[in-house]
């Protein structure tokens, strides 16, 4: 997969107010790399510092009658205006450019390229190989292509299932096709930022709504305690876009999905400060659960005490068995975290993180332990 920082670059943005043909732009280049005259013209526009207008006007008045079987001069005008702008905007150098559209996709620098060395031809002697643009760069640029094309594929598509009534905006995709490509993907990642730290742990059920009850959300970070950082990830397969279900709202699923994932950081963080006390997994019974107002821990833990009708357990990959018991401490976390998402091997990795403060008052309401003994899903004993 492209980076975004190879993507930026081939985003070669030339401002002007014509709109080329793709093939008398490409004409107009290639009378540009052989043509005297015309280059000639470029060096004295680059030279003297003229006018844009002088330069178009001379590269038109030049460039005309050598393809006026094929285009109009009002074509050819409008292609020199364009190379006129580009030419002011990006000077001289070497670029690479799209042979559809006639249009600069990147501007080549020296450490694009590389020396191949010397070669073996046919007739048994060497020769010196042409400089060549990088492999890797030449393969991004490939893929970034591949996907343009296949997001536009993918998007004229899904548009037309849309139901008629949505307003489609120039220049803005529905929020229900984002999700189709790869830039939409990564506003929504953007986007999952745009609401209040602690408006979105309080507004949580679930999990994150039992531990909270255990904590003071304060708004103001306590005199001491422990400093941390919680982070939440969410991995979703790219899938073929056409099969996208268009009613399900991610943005919406991702705002609920990371309070969850960060209380789930910091129970681990705090686990972390306990000495566990080791049970017997095998002698336990539900009397030696019974006080804690809640219990987390490894799910294989968790398995068997829902088994032993233990009741307010969570699961929580990573960390032993712990008990919460009424009020413990203070817990503080700004108003604003980072949310943003990779893509890598056809998987879309969302991430949210957010710092924290956290103050445990009553280190006596929290318990931890380990299950000897336990047998965990997938494990083969023997």
């Amino acid at each position: 997969m492209t980076d975004s920082l190879t993507q930026s670059r081939f985003k070669v943005s030339i401002t002007s107010t014509a709109d080329p043909k793709g093939g008398v732009l490409l004409a107009l280049r290639g009378l540009l790399s052989v043509n005297e005259d015309m280059r000639a013209i470029a060096l004295q526009y680059q030279r003297e510092g003229l006018s844009v207008e002088w330069f178009r006007d001379m590269l038109a008045a030049c460039a005309a009658p050598l393809i006026s079987d094929d285009y109009t001069f009002q074509d050819v005008l409008t292609a020199c205006h364009f190379l006129a702008d580009e030419y002011a905007q990006l000077g001289e150098g070497s670029y690479l450019v799209s042979t559809e559209t006639g249009r600069v996709q990147l501007v080549v620098t020296p450490d694009d390229l590389y020396d191949p060395g010397v070669l073996p031809r046919e007739g048994g002697s060497e020769a010196q190989a042409l400089l060549r643009l990088d492999p890797k760069l030449s393969a991004a640029l490939t893929l970034y292509h591949h996907e343009k094309a296949r997001d536009e594929d993918a998007m004229n598509v899904l548009v037309s299932r849309l139901p008629k009534t949505t307003e489609l905006a120039v220049g803005h995709t529905p929020s229900a096709l984002q999700v189709a490509t790869r830039k939409g993907r990564a506003e929504i990642a953007r986007e999952v930022s745009g609401c209040n730290t602690r408006e979105a742990l309080k507004g949580s059920s679930g999990l994150c709504g039992r531990v909270l009850q255990h904590f003071d959300l304060v708004g103001d970070p306590p005199s001491e305690g422990v400093l941390g950082e919680a982070s939440w990830v969410s991995d979703h397969l790219v899938v073929d876009a056409k099969s996208l279900n268009l009613e399900y709202d991610y943005l919406r699923a991702f705002r609920r999905g990371a309070p969850q994932g960060w209380v789930r950081s910091i129970l681990r963080d705090l686990s972390g400060g306990l000495k566990p006390r080791e049970l017997q997994a095998d002698e336990v019974r539900h009397e030696t659960f019974e006080g804690p107002d809640l219990w987390v821990g490894d799910p294989d833990a968790i398995k068997l005490l829902m088994r032993l009708g233990v009741p307010n357990t969570f699961p929580v990959e990573g960390m032993p068995l712990m008990s919460l018991s009424g009020k413990i401490g203070t817990l503080w976390v700004p108003s604003e975290f980072e949310s943003g998402s990779i893509e890598s091997a056809g998987t879309w990795s969302v991430t949210a993180k957010v710092p924290y403060q956290l103050r445990v008052d009553r280190p006596d309401g929290l318990c931890a332990f380990t299950l000897a003994g336990l047998a965990r899903a997938g494990e083969i004993l023997a």
